[in-house]
């Protein structure tokens, strides 16, 4: 079966300094993969990568099979949508509008959006529980409720891959949980998702495969369960790391914190 995502030899500097080298993954159609590593270390250079805004100096990143940068801005916006780690709306929009705004790569230059796809946009924001904010100014939301606008207005795009770049950076633990299971929940609807994120609790909280993403490259990929070991995540964070399991009932509960 072809790889929903494709990534061979692929290698990325920003001018005489090289960010990775050599990086190889593979992410099937319907999985989700955690990329985690520190700050510095590319993660979002390689979403960037993958979503074609960027072109690496080496190798190839094929989407579907093709070459993604050699696929349009449309096909792009059809095939993947892109969660950022930031976003401020210039205008204060209503949050149903942000939202129908991910109708944009299916309409034509001077098509509006139909009534169709606004009510489009109403369902997927009351399927995800924030109905009651589509009247609600996007300026005037918090970081979490942004967030959940954000997901929605990529949903939208009705698109079979989703990137998220750290989408629970500046949430509190609540937001963070909620944001999670979101993203959990897509996925058991069949997305494929690429996560990055400074977290590697999160990794095991959404039982993902996982890239370990250190200077230069991927330290380790596979199964978070086997490759989220302390030796692993010592490496990939410059710090030694104690993996900690708790078992409570029939749910064994795994997690990492530095070594005091």
């Amino acid at each position: 079966m072809t790889a929903k995502v494709l990534i061979r030899s692929a290698g990325f500097s920003y001018g005489n300094k090289v960010v990775w080298r050599d990086i190889n993954l593979r992410v099937k159609q319907g999985e989700t993969i955690c990329l985690l590593g520190p700050n510095g270390c590319g993660k979002t250079t390689l979403l960037n990568c993958i979503h074609g805004d960027l072109t690496p100096q080496s190798g190839e990143i094929q989407i579907d099979g093709r070459d993604v940068q050699k696929m349009t801005i449309i096909e792009r916006a059809r095939n993947m949508g892109y969660v950022f780690q930031e976003h401020s709306a210039p205008f204060p929009y209503s949050s149903l509008e942000v939202v129908r705004m991910g109708r944009s790569p299916h309409l034509g230059i001077f098509q509006v959006p139909s009534e169709q796809d606004t009510e489009l946009a109403g369902d997927i924001m009351e399927e995800m529980g924030i109905g009651h904010l589509a009247d609600k100014r996007y300026t005037m939301l918090s970081g979490g409720e942004r967030q959940l606008v954000l997901i929605a207005r990529t949903l939208c795009q009705e698109p079979e891959m989703i990137l998220f770049d750290e989408p629970t950076s500046h949430l509190d633990f609540k937001n963070q949980t909620l944001i999670l299971r979101t993203i959990s929940r897509l996925a058991g609807r069949g997305l494929t998702i690429i996560m990055t994120s400074h977290f590697p609790n999160h990794a095991w909280l959404l039982s993902s495969r996982v890239a370990m993403m250190g200077q230069n490259g991927i330290i380790a990929e596979g199964p978070a369960e086997r490759v989220m070991t302390e030796e692993n995540l010592s490496e990939t964070y410059g710090l030694r790391v104690k993996v900690f399991q708790v078992v409570d009932g029939d749910t064994t509960i795994n997690f990492c914190t530095p070594e005091a």
